[in-house]
């Protein structure tokens, strides 16, 4: 499949959802909302590979052991992941999932399905990532915060 067959294809998606003139940017670049979701959707035409990522979720200042392990597991022989991958962004603190797939893989025929399936995968990573933040404990007093023990040293 060629770069102008995937645009077919996503103007096929546009017509079906309502937006019959979408397509990609000079770029190759397209941003889709599936309610909450933003999806970026990203066509290279050089390598030939459709790219989708979201954000996921943002890290916390002082993420547990147990959202990285959460991590990692699911990215495992991408296990949990559809093919995927969850990774992190140090810099702007944001936790993203990201797919690939060769245009040769995609038509018109299946590309609302793989996108469905990015979307659902994007939701129930969001979820469980919310859940893991939400009922970590806070930590009441970083390191620092602790006065020395009591007691001279020898």
């Amino acid at each position: 499949m060629e770069y102008n067959e995937i645009q077919e294809a996503l103007q096929e998606l546009g017509s079906q959802i309502g937006i019959p003139d979408l397509s990609f940017d000079e770029n190759g670049y397209c941003c889709l909302l599936f309610d909450d979701i933003v999806v970026n959707v990203e066509a290279d035409s050089d390598s030939e590979i459709l790219f989708l990522y979201s954000n996921v979720g943002e890290l916390p200042p002082e993420a547990n052991a147990e959202l990285y392990e959460m991590l990692l597991e699911e990215n495992f022989l991408f296990r949990g992941t559809g093919g995927g991958a969850l990774g992190i962004d140090k810099d702007t603190g944001i936790i993203a999932y990201a797919y690939q797939i060769p245009f040769d893989l995609v038509s018109s025929g299946n590309f609302e399905q793989i996108l469905e399936n990015f979307v659902n995968l994007v939701e129930d990573f969001t979820q469980r990532i919310e859940k893991i933040i939400k009922l970590s404990p806070a930590k009441s007093e970083k390191a620092s915060d602790v006065p020395p023990p009591l007691g001279m040293k020898v």
